[in-house]
């Protein structure tokens, strides 16, 4: 499982390639918020439950330009903890705070994994 960083506004043309071939996940957090903690360990137990995926992590406070680049052209309003898909180019579920699901990123995953 490779996690990348994205810390230039220039890299969410990366995540949106990414995207292209099959869906790609993005972690939006601040590591000053405890709840982004523990989604963030809550959410490296599930990645470690799935198929390779692309994946993707925000520093919300570090890159803040970065994360709402990435809510400007996803139409997403900016919220940490927060996780997006991406599937050729579009948001197909996005959740924060208590709304980030494992039961529904799975379904979504699966979905999308299969149409590729």
């Amino acid at each position: 499982m490779t996690i990348k960083t994205c810390e230039q506004p220039e890299q969410i043309d990366a995540i949106f390639s990414d995207s292209q071939q099959q869906p790609t996940l993005v972690f939006k957090f601040s590591p000053r918020c405890s709840l982004s903690s523990y989604m963030w360990d809550l959410f490296l137990d599930f990645l470690r439950q799935q198929k390779a995926f692309p994946c993707w992590k925000i520093d919300v406070i570090a890159h803040r330009d970065v994360s709402q680049e990435l809510a400007r052209r996803t139409g997403v309003t900016h919220e940490s903890p927060q996780v997006i898909i991406l599937y050729r180019g579009k948001v197909v579920w996005h959740g924060s705070h208590w709304d980030i699901d494992d039961a529904a990123m799975s379904r979504v995953l699966q979905r999308y994994a299969n149409a590729s």
